[in-house]
């Protein structure tokens, strides 16, 4: 399991017992998911700068591997589609310094779940190099994008608006512990997936955040319940 549900990102107190598990997911299947918080500014000129896509933190842990994954976004209706920013937080907590490595796909790779098409042509990259933190820390990773015929990003203008940003930590393992944080917040502008691509052996899979379904919950609890009181039972009756 690569989901580390830790104290550090969300400077709680106390001890976290709730666990999550990552899956493969077909087309059929249909999950309650945690996801990747993400802030996406679009514009069509250098000024104003709006948010096209929202998810907040609500920290649930973070996502730890070294291989590549990522969320994708879904822009607000209407909203320009010329990138201007994006904001990420993820937790490191390294023994020595290294790199993380962000990457904006078009969503029109050849891997189609739940209709929604994996990464395919890669927009951007971007790479900056991750400090010794000492103990983990949280760190906000920005790219800004200038308004200019130097540096401006046009995104795709498909309809839905939306594309892919994956992040890849190297050197993870061993005393290396990195992720994007996990938030169990909704989006707040645009829309999302209940899902993630994550690259396994060279391929695109998409994976999420499962919870338990309520009605196994139920049944789980009840039969222990049940388990209880036939102890309790036949103790009287001895």
């Amino acid at each position: 399991m690569n989901v580390f549900r830790t104290s550090h990102p969300a400077g709680r107190t106390g001890v976290v017992i709730a666990l999550a598990l990552v899956a493969s997911i077909s087309p059929a299947v249909a999950v309650v998911v945690d996801n990747f918080p993400l802030k996406v500014e679009v514009s069509t000129s250098s000024d104003p700068k709006v948010v096209g896509y929202e998810l907040p933190r609500l920290d649930n842990g973070y996502y730890n591997t070294s291989n590549e994954y990522g969320a994708v976004a879904i822009l607000e209706p209407g909203a320009p589609n010329v990138l201007r920013s994006i904001e990420l937080p993820y937790f490191s907590d390294f023994a020595a310094a290294d790199s993380l490595t962000v990457r904006l796909y078009q969503n029109n790779g050849s891997v189609t779940v739940q209709g929604h098409n994996s990464p395919g042509t890669l927009l951007d990259e971007l790479t900056v190099n991750i400090a010794t933190t000492g103990g983990g820390a949280v760190t906000t990773y920005t790219a800004n994008y200038a308004f200019n015929a130097l540096n401006v990003l046009p995104l795709p203008s498909d309809n839905p608006n939306e594309f892919t940003v994956t992040v890849q930590f190297a050197g993870v393992g061993g005393a290396n512990h990195a992720g994007w944080l996990i938030s169990s917040s909704d989006v707040t502008t645009g829309s999302h997936h209940n899902l993630f691509w994550e690259k396994v052996g060279g391929d695109w899979t998409a994976k999420t955040f499962a919870v338990p379904e309520p009605n196994s919950a139920i049944i789980a609890g009840a039969l222990l319940g049940a388990v209880a009181i036939a102890r309790r039972y036949l103790r009287a009756r001895s």
